[in-house]
């Protein structure tokens, strides 16, 4: 069983994973014309997140403040899956380019997303609501 700072370890690298893909994905689609996030003060943005939101996170135990934002960004993240699968379901575009060439339809991509985006919350959950002890 992982102890209380093990749990928030593994949500601080699964939020980063999560937000690199996020931030990633999301640079390219707008370098397509997809998205809404174009401009380099939402790349920025993007990467202080990235950058500061893990670090935040692997703090968790070691304060009230870092718990409660731990707890907060868990319900967002779950919140911001609600939007990728109403993605899921009504595509606003049919596809997505890849790199290389070909497309992939919008509905699969967003469904990809969707596991990480649950599994992201889930672990942050799991790690903002542990126990200050482990019981074995």
């Amino acid at each position: 069983m992982a102890t209380r700072a093990e749990k928030f370890g593994q949500a601080a690298w699964c939020y980063l994973a999560y937000g690199l893909l996020y931030w990633l994905g999301g640079v390219y689609l707008a370098a397509h014309g997809i998205g809404v996030g174009r401009g380099l003060g939402w790349l920025v943005a993007g990467a202080v997140f990235v950058v500061l939101f893990p670090w935040l996170i692997a703090r968790g135990p070691r304060g009230t403040g870092y718990l409660w934002f731990v707890r907060v960004l868990s319900l967002a993240v779950l919140w911001r899956a609600i939007f990728v699968a109403r993605t899921v379901v009504a595509p606003t575009i049919p596809s997505v380019p890849l790199p290389g060439g070909g497309v992939l339809p919008m509905r699969a991509a967003a469904a990809a997303f969707l596991v990480v985006t649950v599994a992201t919350a889930a672990m942050l959950a799991r790690a903002a609501w542990s126990r200050r002890t482990s019981v074995l």
